[in-house]
């Protein structure tokens, strides 16, 4: 039997405070569609990533606040879960390159090991090896990051 996903939409300055933002509205989701607690820490790493990738590269200028904005720069978090599979999403409003980044996506850590020891830069690597599957492709707006993981 066929279970209907239950979805949820946000849309939310492309800031870093918002991904506290973020982050709080996937746990309450995950907790309403009683994913395991496990899960949910799972989730606020890929929200957080996904996130804060969207600012920093997403045409947020890694902005802190709504106040940093030279514009109003927006980013848009997606979740569904179908009692199996979630699937997080995050489209940002950036002009980024979707050959680039799907070439980045491509790679595996043991591919780029002294990106690993750079300060910042991890953050798609953790989420493809926490999620089935991390895709990338061009939205409405701007790149939508997408991870999804079976149960």
């Amino acid at each position: 039997m066929d279970v209907a996903p239950i979805t949820m939409s946000v849309d939310l300055p492309a800031v870093h405070f918002s991904v506290l933002m973020g982050r709080r509205l996937v746990q309450s989701f995950a907790r309403t569609a009683e994913i395991a607690d496990s899960e949910i820490d799972c989730l606020m790493l890929v929200v957080s990533e996904l996130l804060a990738n969207a600012v920093d590269h997403g045409g947020g200028g890694g902005a802190m606040e709504t106040k940093d904005l030279g514009e109003d720069v927006r980013m848009e978090l997606r979740m569904s879960f179908d009692g199996m599979t979630w699937i997080l999403s995050v489209e940002d409003q950036g002009a980024g390159d979707l050959a680039e980044a799907q070439q980045i996506l491509a790679r595996k850590p043991g591919d780029a090991l002294a990106e690993l020891e750079a300060e910042r830069g991890r953050g798609l690597f953790l989420i493809h090896d926490m999620a089935d599957e991390l895709s990338v492709h061009r939205g409405v707006r701007g790149l939508v990051f997408s991870a999804t993981k079976s149960l």
